[in-house]
Protein backbone atom coordinates (compact mmCIF):
# COMPACT_ATOMS: atom_id res chain seq x y z
CA UNK A 1 0.00 0.00 0.00
CA UNK A 2 0.93 3.58 -0.40
CA UNK A 3 -0.33 6.68 0.28
CA UNK A 4 -0.73 10.49 -1.55
CA UNK A 5 -0.95 14.04 -0.49
CA UNK A 6 -4.52 15.42 -1.03
CA UNK A 7 -3.94 18.91 0.56
CA UNK A 8 -2.80 20.82 3.25
CA UNK A 9 -4.97 21.52 6.51
CA UNK A 10 -4.83 24.01 10.03
CA UNK A 11 -4.59 22.43 13.11
CA UNK A 12 -5.38 23.80 16.23
CA UNK A 13 -1.83 25.30 17.34
CA UNK A 14 -1.96 27.22 13.98
CA UNK A 15 0.15 24.49 12.26
CA UNK A 16 0.02 23.08 8.57
CA UNK A 17 -0.78 19.22 8.31
CA UNK A 18 -0.58 17.19 5.54
CA UNK A 19 -4.14 15.11 3.99
CA UNK A 20 -2.79 11.68 2.82
CA UNK A 21 -5.20 8.55 1.76
CA UNK A 22 -4.09 5.46 1.73
CA UNK A 23 -4.26 4.00 -2.11
CA UNK A 24 -4.21 0.23 -2.27
CA UNK A 25 -1.54 -1.59 -4.93
CA UNK A 26 -3.72 -3.80 -5.67
CA UNK A 27 -5.57 -3.91 -9.75
CA UNK A 28 -7.71 -6.24 -12.21
CA UNK A 29 -7.60 -6.51 -15.96
CA UNK A 30 -8.71 -6.50 -18.04
CA UNK A 31 -12.06 -5.55 -16.08
CA UNK A 32 -14.48 -6.52 -18.25
CA UNK A 33 -13.02 -9.79 -19.21
CA UNK A 34 -14.06 -11.20 -22.89
CA UNK A 35 -12.05 -14.52 -23.64
CA UNK A 36 -8.87 -13.45 -21.87
CA UNK A 37 -7.22 -14.31 -19.03
CA UNK A 38 -7.09 -12.10 -15.97
CA UNK A 39 -4.05 -10.40 -14.38
CA UNK A 40 -4.37 -9.26 -10.72
CA UNK A 41 -1.54 -7.21 -10.19
CA UNK A 42 -0.59 -6.21 -6.17
CA UNK A 43 2.06 -4.75 -4.67
CA UNK A 44 3.49 -5.18 -1.02
CA UNK A 45 5.79 -3.35 1.25
CA UNK A 46 6.72 -6.13 3.85
CA UNK A 47 6.61 -10.22 3.44
CA UNK A 48 3.04 -11.30 4.00
CA UNK A 49 0.62 -13.93 3.24
CA UNK A 50 -1.42 -12.94 0.98
CA UNK A 51 -5.08 -14.84 -0.67
CA UNK A 52 -7.42 -14.19 -3.37
CA UNK A 53 -10.49 -15.14 -3.87
CA UNK A 54 -13.29 -14.78 -6.42
CA UNK A 55 -17.34 -15.06 -5.22
CA UNK A 56 -20.67 -14.90 -7.30
CA UNK A 57 -22.82 -11.94 -5.98
CA UNK A 58 -24.52 -14.36 -3.58
CA UNK A 59 -21.45 -14.87 -1.76
CA UNK A 60 -20.66 -18.35 -3.28
CA UNK A 61 -16.80 -19.31 -3.55
CA UNK A 62 -15.83 -19.46 -7.20
CA UNK A 63 -11.98 -19.13 -7.90
CA UNK A 64 -9.47 -19.55 -5.10
CA UNK A 65 -6.59 -17.45 -7.13
CA UNK A 66 -4.09 -17.73 -3.98
CA UNK A 67 -4.44 -19.14 0.07
CA UNK A 68 -2.21 -17.59 2.47
CA UNK A 69 0.97 -18.01 0.07
CA UNK A 70 3.79 -16.07 1.46
CA UNK A 71 5.21 -13.30 -0.45
CA UNK A 72 8.17 -11.18 -0.24
CA UNK A 73 8.05 -7.25 -0.49
CA UNK A 74 7.69 -5.82 -4.06
CA UNK A 75 5.07 -6.29 -7.24
CA UNK A 76 3.64 -9.71 -8.16
CA UNK A 77 0.95 -10.40 -10.89
CA UNK A 78 -1.05 -13.92 -10.45
CA UNK A 79 -3.34 -14.67 -13.27
CA UNK A 80 -6.95 -16.16 -13.60
CA UNK A 81 -7.97 -18.59 -16.78
CA UNK A 82 -11.57 -17.09 -15.85
CA UNK A 83 -12.45 -20.75 -14.18
CA UNK A 84 -14.27 -22.05 -11.88
CA UNK A 85 -12.39 -24.37 -8.40
CA UNK A 86 -13.68 -27.34 -10.86
CA UNK A 87 -12.33 -25.97 -13.70
CA UNK A 88 -15.31 -24.98 -15.87
CA UNK A 89 -15.50 -21.51 -17.49
CA UNK A 90 -17.22 -19.40 -14.91
CA UNK A 91 -21.05 -17.89 -16.65
CA UNK A 92 -21.15 -13.98 -17.95
CA UNK A 93 -21.76 -11.93 -14.31
CA UNK A 94 -20.85 -9.63 -12.06
CA UNK A 95 -18.26 -11.70 -9.88
CA UNK A 96 -16.75 -10.23 -6.28
CA UNK A 97 -12.87 -10.23 -5.89
CA UNK A 98 -11.42 -9.96 -2.75
CA UNK A 99 -7.75 -9.85 -1.75
CA UNK A 100 -6.52 -10.48 1.42
CA UNK A 101 -3.29 -9.26 2.42
CA UNK A 102 -1.80 -9.91 6.14
CA UNK A 103 -4.90 -8.66 8.61
CA UNK A 104 -6.28 -6.17 5.47
CA UNK A 105 -8.54 -6.83 2.45
CA UNK A 106 -9.63 -5.28 -0.55
CA UNK A 107 -12.82 -5.59 -3.29
CA UNK A 108 -13.43 -5.19 -6.32
CA UNK A 109 -15.84 -6.13 -8.80
CA UNK A 110 -14.95 -8.24 -12.27
CA UNK A 111 -17.41 -8.28 -15.33
CA UNK A 112 -17.47 -11.37 -16.75
CA UNK A 113 -18.85 -10.92 -20.58
CA UNK A 114 -20.32 -13.85 -22.41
Amino acid sequence: RYSFTTGLRATNDGLMSVNTVEKSAFSVFPNPISNENVTFDFGIETEQKVSIVVYNLTGKEVATIASNVLYQPGKHQLTWSVKDNAGARVNAGVYLCKFICGDKFESKLISVLK
